[in-house]
């Protein structure tokens, strides 16, 4: 939990004073994933459709703040537009444009690599290298 200043001139984002650890919400989702190998027989009874639909939400819902999700919408931004962040003021558009699209070819090898049957033992070497 980021602690954030209270005091901040109007217009001013406030700051971060602190961090203060919790280990409650590990311990709870390991207890939970422990439960819920225990009711393994109950979760057979849900339908896929339910199951494809939560894990699909929650794919989407964890694309926000995934720095290559947003450099793929930064390209197509003005960039006037583009946030204060470090990986947009340090290095120009073009360079940013240009890794994130080797990123992307990248990914599409390894894609390939994995659905054509006659080279997928050889993924692993890929993802190593």
């Amino acid at each position: 939990l980021t602690v954030m200043s209270t005091t901040s001139v109007p217009g001013e984002a406030p700051k971060s004073v602190g961090v203060r650890d919790q280990r409650v919400s590990a311990c709870t989702v390991s207890i939970l994933l422990l439960v819920s190998v225990a009711l393994a027989p109950v979760l057979n009874l849900v339908p896929f459709a339910i199951l494809f639909g939560v894990f699909l939400y929650m794919g989407v819902s964890g694309m926000n703040g995934v720095q290559f999700f947003d450099r793929v919408f930064l390209i197509f931004m003005p960039v006037k537009h583009h946030p204060p962040v470090s990986y947009v003021q340090k290095v120009r558009t073009w360079r940013m444009v240009l890794f994130t699209v080797l990123q992307a070819v990248g990914l599409a090898i390894l894609w390939t690599v994995k659905s054509v049957k006659s080279i997928a033992l050889a993924f692993p070497l890929f993802v190593f290298s």
